[in-house]
């Protein structure tokens, strides 16, 4: 019987303590989350640091002149920004960019060059299979300083090539043109010279100008620009254009010097900035006048 009652008494006691612990824990537990709590809520949280930074604001493509409605600053925090990022627009403005940006994406140092040409900035721009051609022109296009860079322009070529006299098509019936010389004996064969008109070049864009600005002072200055250049813009009256720059592949490059080193008569038009298609021609004799205005010849 006391073996039982002690046996009973022990079992209570260890329920009590059960409790007790349990009681201790819970009450302990809810102590140290009060705790925890007031001290979160006395630290401070850190602050972010930002700083303005410039970002475009519509899509841009390699060598596109940066304007001011192009670019926009944005609060960044400052340990997302590169060492070369940009935060004054006047820095940039009136400068191209050396690669293509999408909208919103930050503007780098290393992403925008001096249309000066003054550290040889113009060959960012080329692609690794164009070369860039200086080339002048005496065209009333020219004269006129009508095209700026960033322009579409085509090149009409005429120029004087020997040909075979029986590869000229008669005309009207009538023996073709040197087919038999009068009084000289010769005959089909005999080489002569012709005029040919013909589109050499289709939808070139006009990476640079190289221009003389006429001072008021009517001194000549001598000065590389490109359209976009930093104002005050010279007049067209002020400009007076001494080359184009193009790029052009290396092929249509020696094709267009040799067209010029043998004496080819060069005018340029211009394209809708939209234009992108490729037109068919004739090339233009002495012939195709006469079939397409019906002229006669008289003997």
């Amino acid at each position: 019987m006391n073996n039982r009652l002690r046996g009973s008494l022990l079992l209570i006691i260890g329920f009590i303590l059960i409790v007790a612990g349990i009681v201790a824990v819970y009450f302990l537990t809810r102590q140290a989350g009060i705790f925890g709590n007031v001290s979160s809520e006395s630290t401070p949280s850190a602050q972010i640091v930002v700083n303005k930074a410039l970002v475009v604001t519509h899509d841009m493509k390699l060598g596109d002149i940066i304007q001011g409605d192009d670019i926009t600053t944005a609060e960044i925090p400052t340990e997302f920004l590169p060492r070369d990022f940009i935060s004054n627009p006047e820095d940039v403005i009136g400068k191209f960019i050396k690669a293509d940006l999408i909208q919103g994406e930050m503007l780098l140092q290393h992403n925008v060059a001096d249309p000066t040409n003054k550290t040889g900035d113009l060959a960012f721009i080329l692609s690794d299979d164009h070369i860039l051609m200086a080339i002048s022109f005496d065209d009333v296009m020219t004269r006129e300083s009508i095209p700026q860079r960033g322009d579409i322009i085509d090149i009409y070529v005429t120029m004087r090539e020997t040909v075979d006299s029986a590869s000229i098509p008669s005309v009207g019936g009538n023996e073709a043109p040197g087919s038999q010389e009068a009084g000289t004996g010769e005959t089909e064969g005999t080489q002569v010279s012709r005029a040919f008109s013909f589109p050499a070049f289709q939808n070139l864009g006009v990476t640079a100008l190289v221009a003389d600005v006429i001072t008021q002072s009517n001194q000549s200055t001598a000065v590389q620009r490109a359209a976009g250049s930093p104002t005050p813009t010279p007049s067209p009256q002020q400009t007076v254009i001494k080359a184009y720059l193009l790029a052009l592949n290396p092929q249509d490059a020696l094709v267009l010097k040799h067209l010029k080193d043998n004496g080819a008569i060069f005018d340029l038009v211009l394209r809708s900035p939209t234009s992108t298609q490729t037109f068919e021609f004739t090339p233009v004799t002495q012939e195709y006048i006469v079939e397409l205005y019906g002229l006669e010849i008289l003997k």
